[in-house]
């Protein structure tokens, strides 16, 4: 049995912060990672029924997300159909990094952007700057 990896609930902050770091570590290949990279927004089921709002990154069929295993927090990649499965995705949103770095600059948020998204956010107040 596969011990569950814990939510950081930070995932907003993480998927922009995982793009950034990618870009970064990987500057030769920029404008590949450009158009493969996907930051995703969406509202998902909780275990326990109620919907709430997420994010992650798409690369190729793979969700990239951050979360916490044996207490230490990493990124983690699963199949897209799994996760989707797995999160009980019921409504999403997909950005460009071009597009999730203009609604960033406007909003001065990691996200969520949309309103309906932001409802289903405990924390509606953090603001950080995302840079491409």
């Amino acid at each position: 049995m596969v011990p569950d990896i814990l939510p950081t609930n930070t995932c907003f902050d993480d998927a922009l912060d995982f793009i950034t770091e990618v870009i970064s570590a990987n500057i030769d290949i920029k404008d590949e990672l450009l158009k493969s990279l996907i930051l995703v927004h969406a509202v998902c089921i909780h275990p326990d029924g109620y919907p709430y709002a997420h994010a992650w990154v798409e690369d190729r069929g793979k969700c990239i997300f951050k979360g916490i295993f044996n207490g230490k927090a990493d990124y983690f990649a699963a199949d897209q159909k799994e996760y989707y499965k797995d999160t009980k995705v019921i409504e999403v949103t997909k950005y460009t990094i071009m597009q999730a770095a203009a609604l960033n600059a406007k909003h001065n948020t990691f996200g969520p952007w949309k309103p309906d998204y932001l409802a289903l956010c405990s924390d509606k107040k953090r603001r950080r700057t995302f840079v491409t």
